[in-house]
């Protein structure tokens, strides 16, 4: 308002930019970098808002002079200027604005849009505006994470079914309730639609039809969803008939139901798994039921819902060795969701994918009195073969020969070497999280916490590095130990009489993925390691360094 006054005599042109910030002074080099790029989205929308047309009018200026004298005690308010643009531009403000295209992707330090006035005379009027333009770093800030978790769902996605389909609705927008208001809402949901087309937040849809435009009828869908007042205002006693009615409603569609009321897994287990049962699988693949849970931990939840789930409906595996539910029922985590939460699912990845695996090797066996009798040896986590004992064929016709036969072969310490690994990172990834966020204060003004940071990150990635490269070496020798190769080794298949033939061995393509993780992780850290490096004294003592003049003789 009195920037005006403030400028020096003859000033003629204020030409203005906008960019999201490099770490350049000491203070910001402090904070950590989250991303060295970002999507720009939102200016459109403030520009046809509140900057487009006649915006200035002479009750406009006579309510401005009022506020601001009483605001500031004084007659401060430049109110020839603003009469100047409403006499000569019919209140238009003589203003050009140029900017990159809305959703690109821009590394940090590069110019977003610049703002330079048309007239000499309304040369104040540049930063005036300053404050409103501003206001885009929300929606930039919504489309960057938005995206960053894209890149990480679309990572995952290919690397655990090898296909990207479906992943513009892995990440769904149920935040218009846990936002300021109505116009936060929209703003931040279409910026979120920048990137994906799943959400529930209907303001965003509305302001891209508004002030965007679209190809499409809507920029998002969603599906017809339980909210917990649909299910407990039935009472705890009837949530079957609460569930039962809310998908018998919707049987042709998708349609998802919160399920955590009462006991999600309760829920899962006893009326979805049992009680309507035969409800979902009458189901089409089109119109499956999506069970939501919507609180506690998603880590755990999650998993154990899945683990529920796979034990109650059938489930099939993929080409990459996932078990994947029937295509009538879908999971999807209602809550607590974040791009901390996915990067921890990622380390649980490993020690679900080899931690949780159960195999068996199975022989076809001919001798005295037993005619093509099949054998099975059960072995899982942390791969003792030699404790994984065959099933005797019959030790009567077999004359005793089958006891206590085992596959050969321990791979205990690599496995759990590997598994214990990943919990130990999750457990230090939930700790740091809980400094950065409790403790960022200290986090950045104590240099111990960064180097602190930054020897425990080398050391992870090394450890990574060297467990993945010991697990995949034993991983090979598990798959030649419970292969076609142990038939000759077998004594027992040596007896008089007796044939042995190998029949088959449970596919580890998941245990495949497990290594597949522990290379990817191990490229997380290291990758990590230059961001961290860069909070660190030591980046600052060699910027000083390398930047300092040099000496002449």
């Amino acid at each position: 308002v009195t920037h005006y006054k403030q400028y020096p005599p003859n000033t003629s042109k204020v030409y203005s930019y906008f960019e999201c910030r490099e770490k350049k002074t000491e203070n910001s080099k402090l904070k950590k970098l989250k991303y060295e790029e970002t999507v720009f989205y939102g200016l459109q929308y403030i520009l046809n808002k509140y900057l487009k047309g006649k915006v200035v009018t002479k009750e406009k200026i006579k309510e401005a002079k009022e506020v601001y004298r009483e605001h500031f005690q004084d007659d401060v308010f430049n109110e020839k200027g603003w009469n100047y643009i409403l006499e000569k531009y019919d209140g238009h403000l003589p203003i050009e604005i140029k900017a990159v295209p809305e959703g690109s992707v821009i590394p940090r330090g590069n110019v977003l849009f610049t703002v330079e006035n048309t007239d000499p005379e309304c040369y104040w009027l540049t930063n005036w505006i300053e404050t409103i333009l501003v206001q885009s770093w929300y929606p930039i800030t919504v489309a960057t994470n938005s995206r960053e978790q894209k890149k990480i769902l679309a990572k995952y996605l290919l690397e655990t079914s090898g296909s990207l389909e479906g992943l513009e609705y892995k990440l769904h927008d149920f935040g218009y309730r846990g936002v300021s208001s109505q116009e936060t809402a929209g703003i931040g949901a279409s910026a979120h639609l920048v990137n994906f087309k799943g959400t529930d937040t209907v303001a965003g849809i509305a302001l891209i039809k508004k002030y965007y435009g679209t190809k499409d009828p809507v920029p998002g869908y969603s599906v017809p969803a339980a909210e917990h007042s649909t299910i407990t205002a039935w009472g705890k006693d009837h949530e079957k008939d609460a569930f039962e009615h809310i998908v018998t409603q919707f049987s042709s569609v998708p349609v998802s139901v919160v399920s955590d009321s009462y006991d999600i897994y309760n829920a899962c287990e006893k009326i979805w798994g049992d009680d309507l049962r035969h409800i979902i699988e009458a189901r089409s693949p089109e119109a499956p039921l999506i069970i939501r849970p919507d609180s506690g931990n998603p880590l755990d939840t999650v998993l154990k819902v899945l683990e529920i789930l796979g034990k109650r409906f059938p489930i099939t595996e993929n080409s990459k060795g996932y078990k994947l539910l029937p295509p009538y029922l879908r999971v999807i985590q209602g809550d607590g969701v974040d791009i901390n939460t996915l990067q921890e699912v990622f380390a649980i990845f490993v020690f679900a994918t080899c931690g949780g695996f159960r195999g068996e090797t199975a022989l076809l066996v001919s001798c005295e009195g037993v005619v093509n009798k099949t054998v099975t040896a059960a072995f899982s986590y942390p791969f003792r073969l030699n404790t994984a004992v065959f099933s005797a064929p019959d030790p009567k016709g077999c004359g005793g020969t089958w006891t206590d036969v085992c596959l050969v072969g321990d791979f205990s310490s690599s496995a759990q070497f590997f598994v214990a690994l990943a919990a130990l990172v999750f457990v230090y990834c939930v700790t740091a999280l809980v400094v950065y966020i409790g403790y960022n204060h200290v986090y950045q003004h104590n240099k111990k916490f960064p180097l602190t940071d930054l020897a425990i990150s080398v050391l992870i990635a090394f450890l990574w590095l060297v467990s993945t490269f010991v697990w995949a070496n034993a991983l090979a020798d598990i798959k030649v130990s419970t292969g076609a190769s142990i038939v000759p080794g077998i004594e027992s298949c040596k007896a008089p009489g007796t044939t042995c033939h190998f029949l088959s061995v449970t596919r580890m393509g998941i245990l495949n993925v497990s290594v597949v993780f522990g290379l990817l992780n191990m490229i997380l850290w290291a990758g990590n390691i230059w961001l961290i490096y860069k909070d660190t004294n030591l980046h600052s003592q060699w910027n000083r360094i390398s930047e300092s003049p040099t000496e002449r003789v």
